[in-house]
């Protein structure tokens, strides 16, 4: 398993015995202060630290978003000081996109979405014609996974194949 905390990223290995399990920082990974960033999909963990967008795939951590997105991010990302709560991440499995959702404003709900396409290492970004409270990715069946929306409006709505799409 691995423990995320604010300064490092920690595995989880179990050994058995009276120890049990060995804890052990993974080099180099930086931790996160906003713990709903967090995601895993398809054996990748992807989240926002205090440098930008990593992509964790195993024990080597990746920065994704190396400077022009993270700079886009920090310089948009509205900070409340208690971000858990307006930041959202659900992973797109139709487009290959991990989303997070964000506030750019005073606002207590994201009003900006910034993706990863995984498969292409390229980002694009949606800006929702209404606030995000929460993002989730649900499988109704084998082969039909779905990203839905839960907006400010507590209504949920679901992502299409025909959404446009922006590139950062």
């Amino acid at each position: 398993g691995l423990v995320f905390q604010e300064e490092m990223v920690r595995i989880l290995r179990y050994v058995g015995g009276q120890t049990i399990f060995d804890i052990r920082p993974i080099n180099y990974a930086p931790g996160t202060s906003i713990p709903r960033s967090v995601v895993a999909h398809e054996g990748v963990v992807y989240y926002i630290s205090p440098v930008g967008f990593i992509a964790l795939d195993g024990l080597s951590p990746r920065r994704i978003g190396e400077n022009r997105v993270d700079n886009y991010f920090f310089s948009t990302f509205y900070n409340t000081g208690n971000a858990d709560n307006y930041v959202s991440v659900a992973p797109d499995a139709q487009r290959k996109i991990i989303w997070w959702a964000y506030p750019t404003g005073n606002t207590a709900y994201a009003d900006k979405m910034l993706g990863y396409k995984y498969d292409e290492g390229r980002w694009v970004e949606w800006v929702p014609e209404q606030g995000i409270e929460t993002l989730a990715f649900i499988r109704n069946s084998l082969f039909d996974p779905i990203l839905l929306a839960a907006g400010v409006d507590h209504k949920v709505s679901s992502f299409t194949a025909s959404t446009t799409l922006a590139g950062v």
